[in-house]
């Protein structure tokens, strides 16, 4: 299988997802650049997204601009 990403997106820090409050807000432990316990996060996509969002699943975070 080829692992040639599909997009290619900047990202800020990267982190362990640990819930979803609800369809906009989850809670994610940050690993790097500095480690922040059950930091809650904005969820810009309000669908389900089970296969990605599940507890113990590598994400990357993206500081939102302004």
């Amino acid at each position: 299988m080829d692992n040639t990403p599909v997009l290619q997106i900047s990202w800020d820090s990267e982190g362990i997802f640990v819930s979803r409050e609800n369809r906009f807000l989850g809670i994610v432990d940050i690993t790097s650049p500095e480690p922040i316990k059950n930091e809650k996060v904005h969820i810009k996509d309000p669908g389900r997204l089970e296969d990605i969002l599940y507890p113990g699943n590598k994400v990357l975070l993206k500081k939102a601009g302004g």
